[in-house]
């Protein structure tokens, strides 16, 4: 992406499991909507895309932005989304039905508004390495954490719903 890029809708639809990967890297990106859906889930043999290191289904690497809205939907990469030395904001993020971590946050300066993870079979939200800062957050049905606050993170979390969970940490 293009510094100042600004964009309204990007809709992402997938059927391979593990092989895909939207990936942003830049300044200044100004998104309004992106979707993304995964049309069959299943834990992947062997992520192609893991090679690389870029683990999300959606990634935004060494990138400032503001986001407006993300929903995932079914995701078999090892994260739904992947933030990695990158600083913005990101008003609403929806995950829903991820095979690992809904949302893996690392080396970063990121505030969210509202963030709903239902359903991951990993961590919901995990964190490392950054400064974040949460106003609302529920997550439901995580399989490991709810909220994974990892090595040298600040987190602030104005407010928290944790339903179904197995731990937080």
């Amino acid at each position: 992406v293009d510094s100042s890029t600004e964009i309204e809708n990007l809709n992402f639809y997938s059927n391979t499991p593990g092989n895909s990967a939207v990936i942003f890297k830049g300044t200044n990106i100004n998104i309004k909507n992106i979707q993304y859906f995964e049309t069959k889930l299943e834990l992947p043999k062997k992520s192609k895309i893991g090679i690389y290191n870029i683990t999300g289904c959606i990634n935004f690497i060494d990138s400032n932005f503001k986001l407006d809205n993300i929903n995932i939907t079914g995701s078999s990469c090892e994260d739904g989304i992947n933030i990695i030395n990158s600083s913005g904001s990101i008003n609403i993020i929806n995950i829903a039905n991820t095979v690992s971590d809904g949302i893996d946050l690392d080396y970063s300066k990121v505030s969210i508004n509202n963030i709903y993870v239902k359903n991951s079979m990993d961590d919901c939200i995990d964190v490392s390495f950054g400064q974040y800062e949460i106003k609302k957050v529920i997550v439901e049905n995580c399989e490991d954490n709810g909220i994974s606050i990892g090595e040298m993170s600040k987190m602030k979390i104005d407010n928290d719903e944790i339903k179904k969970y197995y731990k937080l940490i």
